[in-house]
């Protein structure tokens, strides 16, 4: 069995990928205070909510609450992508200095070392690695 198809929930997953999983937490729900105002927060939340929604969809179809590391990486893969690119390419006028500025900056970086990952192992996960 790949490290990819065990279930999250009993994956060994050392100390610092928990914090850099609640570090992802905070970086996806600190998006809602500049949703009314910034397309880059909307984008970054919407992808948020459809990677746990589809997680959610397929845990409820195998009549289980767990996912497979694979499927958390591809759905990740999937909606983060947009997000990354409308935070890295899109994202015109902004004011470094400000709130949703550094927001974006840090969102942007998170996402693109998260996504380095997520892309890896969503090749290996479908490619058999």
């Amino acid at each position: 069995m790949s490290p990819l198809d065990v279930p999250l929930a009993e994956a060994d997953l050392p100390t610092w990928v928990r914090v850099w999983m609640g570090w992802l937490l905070a970086i996806g729900i600190s998006s809602l205070f500049f949703v009314a105002e910034q397309a880059g927060a909307r984008w970054l939340a919407a992808g948020f909510v459809a990677s746990h929604v589809l997680l959610a969809a397929i845990a409820s179809l195998q009549g289980s609450q767990d996912v497979t590391v694979g499927l958390v990486a591809m759905s990740h893969a999937m909606f983060w992508t947009p997000a990354l690119y409308f935070l890295a390419f899109a994202n015109k006028d902004v004011e470094s200095a400000s709130a949703y500025g550094i927001w974006s900056l840090l969102a942007t970086a998170t996402l693109g070392f998260s996504l380095f990952f997520d892309w890896r192992d969503t090749a290996l996960y479908l490619w058999g690695g």
